[in-house]
């Protein structure tokens, strides 16, 4: 629960922090966090399900603390970048926020299709004089669920069939709509439920119809670096209340692929321009290819790669 806000900086709120069931009674322990003038102060309490203050042993030994320097709330809170379409903008809500009336019909249009397929299923109706006669119960012995017994007569036919037509297209493309419909609720581009309309488009149209879904998921990984660097910032404060390290001087950087939007090809492309231009060494450069690496270790490979493996312009003495 979040109590207060210093622009994007959470200042107080209240934690679940644990629970435990002892003698079919639940309790709680909630831990809150306060900041002020500076300082913040973590403070626990236990209460039962019908919020009576109570004290479970296990939870007795935990300490409140006050730590000084602190800014904002020792955790990190990932919030949804969808519009809560509310005033106060303290919680976030999933991104099918104001959809539920659509899932609810995608849902129905699912169990229509169901149903359509099981009332349609293939019966077959024969002449009870066609089946042997159980020798214990004297009823027809119908050989598979789709036979059915019936009383014929000497004139009309043995066996009649009941197989009527599927409207199974009329259900898809309502479900298709419906999944349209969702799209452009949540605020992707067409393809993710829908089928991807290529026929004709070249990649970049193709990467270009995606803007909308890179957009929002540009959004959540804002959302996301907002909330590793405050995880981070809590590490850090941490780890220097109970000295295990002094209090660090970092950078937290993220490196995102844009490939959604961007042909991978392009990209090394321009890498490559840069690098002939002096603006980029190979280093970086084997670095786009080897993530994984540091600066450090691709630096070492391209000079091993040059000793074990040297250039023409190297071997006739360029």
């Amino acid at each position: 629960m979040i109590h207060e806000k210093r622009g994007d900086k959470i200042t107080s709120a209240t934690v679940l922090a644990d629970s435990v069931k002892q003698n079919n009674v639940m309790y709680y322990r909630w831990t809150d966090f306060k900041i002020q003038n500076e300082t913040i102060f973590i403070t626990n309490r236990v209460t039962t399900e019908t919020g009576r203050i109570a004290v479970v042993d296990q939870w007795a030994g935990i300490e409140d603390r006050a730590i000084t320097g602190v800014d904002r709330v020792l955790f990190a809170y990932f919030k949804s970048p969808i519009d809560n379409r509310k005033f106060s903008d303290y919680y976030g809500v999933p991104v099918t926020f104001g959809c539920e009336s659509i899932i609810v019909q995608i849902k129905e249009c699912f169990e229509q299709i169901r149903d359509e397929f099981k009332l349609k299923e293939v019966r077959v109706f024969a002449d009870e004089r066609m089946f042997k006669p159980d020798p214990k119960t004297g009823d027809p012995k119908i050989p598979s669920k789709l036979f059915f017994a019936a009383h014929g007569n000497e004139t009309g036919p043995m066996i009649e069939t009941f197989s009527p037509d599927i409207r199974e297209s009329s259900y898809y493309t309502r479900l298709q709509y419906l999944f349209e419909l969702l799209e452009r609720a949540v605020g992707t581009s067409k393809g993710i439920l829908t089928s991807p309309e290529t026929r004709g488009a070249t990649a970049t149209e193709i990467k270009a119809g995606m803007y909308d879904t890179y957009s929002l998921i540009a959004d959540i990984r804002t959302v996301i670096e907002y909330g590793m660097r405050d995880f981070i910032y809590a590490c850090n404060v941490l780890a220097n209340y109970y000295n295990l390290t002094p209090m660090g001087d970092y950078d937290v950087a993220f490196d995102w692929s844009y490939t959604l939007i961007e042909s991978s090809a392009e990209t090394w492309g321009q890498l490559k321009d840069a690098q002939s231009m002096g603006i980029m060494n190979k280093a970086e450069l084997r670095q786009w290819l080897r993530p994984n690496e540091t600066a450090d270790e691709s630096q070492a490979i391209i000079d091993q790669i040059k000793v074990t493996e040297p250039s023409l312009d190297v071997l006739i003495g360029g």
